[in-house]
């Protein structure tokens, strides 16, 4: 005889399903039944859809039509992920005879499209398939369905829209856009830009890096969105002219812009509070720091209250303007760049400073000591992101260093990060990193938990305004320590998990809160 479990009620079960924490797990539940299959696209939609294959894109538009009326408004974000060449592909409904795209090949387009049957059939192998014509006349028609879609992500979008350019008008004709983000550039994608009916508060801007084309300019492709944007992100492109101040942005962030100029930025984003400057086109750092030290009278800026970037992009700002949280990332030990990284420290005056090293190559542990400039500094609140495959030398060493550091401030917050520690939190989150050859396995040995009293000990003794000391080490969980100071010496507890982890949220220093990328 079998024994049979109770059975859930339909609200329960429905209840159940806003709970689940994975989409593929939503997705699993939907297939056990039949009400469950019909209750269950709403939550499985809230996830967000992705699509990066053909597959996925017709399966998505057959699901969604199924059941449009009470499927389509569930849709708010959506990603169109293909990875698509800027040459292979064109919409068959522009088909000209007289196009010089079907003349004879020579031997110059015959590598290219061997180039593009290679990419082709990679991308096979790796399942990003693009997208056919069966699959874009789907999508067609139901875009028009979707009235509450607020995240939109495109990339290769100016491809993508090649292949059928009657899609432009149903993504200009979303009305509730809060975020943009579109990938490659050009006539198609700026009339999104230009004639889109929603005001999205955030855009994303990634413009092509094929040194065959102009370098293009940002600025200009903002222009209708100049009174209403709140967040900017913009990579592979010039600054651009500003005429006109975008009055609302307070978040920047540029990615691979070619010489930046600091009055420009001041005349442009007058009420900026965080900006973001990596991977910069530099040809000479002291000379662009001269020039925009001369030509930059006074900020507008007031205190920023994030300021990211590496030494040398933000070197060559000139005088740093004011922050309360500074972040650096790509330090690597060489002499120049702890140079600039001790100006740009000392000019900020950051309260929270937050020093990414380099995540390559090998990095000696004696220079952890170094980090900091001499001086009176401000910094009270202090996180080192070190990878343990970078690292190089003792743990006795490392640790030296370490208190070495935290005599330079007077410092109250420290977090040592020492490669990705195990999540108790996000159920997303990858399982333990594997441990290869080139890991400096002694120093996360004496790293690990059962020495953390011990070494939070010797921190507290070398710093008497600690107040709380977090340890993050590769594979472990994180560990969160309270220090008092008395007449008696340093006294040590350890906090439970969930409240150290508000502590570091509140002071805006976990890892998600990166300035990054």
């Amino acid at each position: 005889m079998t024994l049979q479990g109770p059975r859930l009620g339909r609200d329960v079960l429905l209840e159940l399903l806003q709970h689940v924490p994975r989409q593929s797990d939503v997705s699993a539940l939907m297939r056990t039944s039949k009400q469950l299959y019909e209750a269950g696209a709403k939550p499985l939609l809230a996830f967000g859809v992705t699509l990066t294959n053909d597959q996925q894109l017709q399966s998505f538009c057959d699901f969604i039509s199924r059941d449009a009326s009470m499927r389509a408004p569930s849709v708010q974000r959506l990603h169109l992920k293909f990875k698509l060449d800027p040459e292979s592909q064109w919409d068959e409904d522009d088909y000209d005879e007289d196009d010089d795209r079907y003349e004879v090949e020579d031997d110059d387009d015959r590598d290219d499209r061997a180039r593009r049957e290679a990419t082709a059939n990679a991308n096979q192998r790796s399942g990003q398939t693009p997208p056919s014509k069966a699959a874009l006349d789907k999508l067609l028609k139901i875009l028009p369905l979707i009235k509450n879609m607020e995240d939109l992500r495109i990339d290769w979008c100016e491809e993508f829209l090649g292949l059928k350019k009657k899609l432009v008008e149903p993504f200009i004709s979303f009305e509730r856009l809060l975020h943009l983000d579109l990938h490659s550039i050009g006539v198609l994608t700026q009339r999104i830009l230009d004639e889109t009916k929603s005001k999205p508060a955030e855009i994303d801007l990634s413009f092509t890096s094929d040194e065959r084309y102009d370098t293009p300019e940002l600025i200009p492709c903002l222009s209708r969105h100049r009174t209403s944007v709140e967040t900017i992100r913009g990579s592979n492109a010039e600054l651009g002219s500003i005429s006109e101040p975008f009055p609302r942005v307070r978040t920047l962030a540029l990615r691979a812009l070619c010489d930046p100029d600091l009055p420009s930025l001041h005349q442009g984003f007058p009420n900026l509070t965080r900006l973001t400057l990596t991977k910069l086109d530099i040809q000479s750092a002291d000379r662009m720091r001269k020039d925009n030290m001369s030509a930059a009278v006074s900020s507008p800026w007031g205190v920023l209250d994030h300021l990211y970037g590496s030494p040398e992009g933000l070197y060559i700002l000139g005088t740093s303007p004011r922050v309360r949280k500074l972040e650096v990332e790509d330090i690597s030990q060489s002499k120049t760049t702890f140079a600039q990284l001790h100006t740009v420290i000392t000019e900020a005056h950051p309260s929270h400073l937050v020093l990414h090293l380099e995540s390559w190559g090998s990095y000696d542990v004696k220079k952890v000591a170094d980090l900091l400039p001499s001086g009176k500094l401000e910094v009270t609140h202090l996180v080192l992101d070190m990878s343990p495959w970078v690292l190089k030398g003792s743990a006795a060493a490392f640790l030296s260093g370490l208190l070495t550091l935290t005599r330079k401030a007077s410092l109250e917050f420290l977090i040592v990060r020492l490669g990705r520690p195990a999540s108790v939190e996000d159920p997303k989150s990858p399982g333990p990193v594997e441990l290869d050859g080139s890991a400096n396995r002694k120093l996360i040995e004496a790293f690990k938990s059962t020495h953390h009293s011990d070494i939070v000990r010797q921190l507290a003794d070398a710093a008497p305004t600690l107040e709380h000391v977090v340890l993050e080490v590769v594979n472990e969980e994180a560990r969160y320590w309270e220090v008092r100071h008395g007449d008696g010496g340093a006294e040590l507890k350890e906090l439970e998990g969930m409240v150290g982890r508000a502590l570091v949220r509140a002071e805006g220093l976990a890892a998600n809160d990166s300035g990054s990328w």
